[in-house]
């Protein structure tokens, strides 16, 4: 959009949008002046349980934390390259009695009492953490499915080009090339 978005970005239904990325196309069109932001979080919402599939159609460096209401689920991951940092943190509040899991885009090292370290999370898939209505949770890890969209036409001959055998360099050897 013209403007940086305020985050998080908050729906009526109570959805929620931690964004750090840019659309460049894909499965989320953004019209000019449109804040990406903005159009993600709607296109989240109408996608129901299709978020991986959503997320794997974005082109463009992203890292996202989403809180879905409506099913109580957390969907958090960052695009197929790693192009935007996103670390986590998974341990136990013993004050709570439960475990925690801490997502954030920069960190700095904590203190042994925080109950764990920080990880780069990997690019391969999205996290989703399903709060179920007994109070326990369910925390999935889902490999990417998708592939990287095609090289545009320029770069795809510039690829097969750069594939090709090395001509020989001197008379010899393109003598010996030629009669095999």
């Amino acid at each position: 959009g013209r403007a940086c978005q305020p985050q998080p970005l908050q729906s009526a239904a109570g959805d929620v949008l931690l964004w750090n990325g840019e659309v460049f196309g894909g499965g989320v069109a953004v019209a000019d002046g449109e804040s990406d932001t903005a159009r993600l979080l709607a296109v989240l919402r109408a996608a129901g349980e299709a978020v991986p599939e959503v997320l794997e159609s974005v082109h463009g460096p992203w890292a996202l934390a989403y809180w879905h209401a409506a099913s109580r689920t957390l969907w958090y991951g960052r695009d197929g390259l790693g192009r935007r940092s996103l670390v986590r943190m998974e341990g136990a509040d013993a004050a709570a009695g439960c475990s925690t899991l801490r997502l954030c885009s920069v960190a700095v090292p904590l203190p042994a009492s925080a109950g764990g370290e920080w990880e780069e999370l990997p690019a391969c898939g999205i996290g989703c953490v399903r709060l179920l209505p007994d109070g326990t949770a369910s925390h999935l890890w889902l490999p990417r499915r998708a592939s990287l969209p095609p090289p545009p036409p320029a770069a795809a001959t510039l690829l097969a080009l750069s594939q090709r055998e090395t001509p020989p360099t001197d008379t010899a050897a393109a003598e010996a090339a030629e009669a095999a």
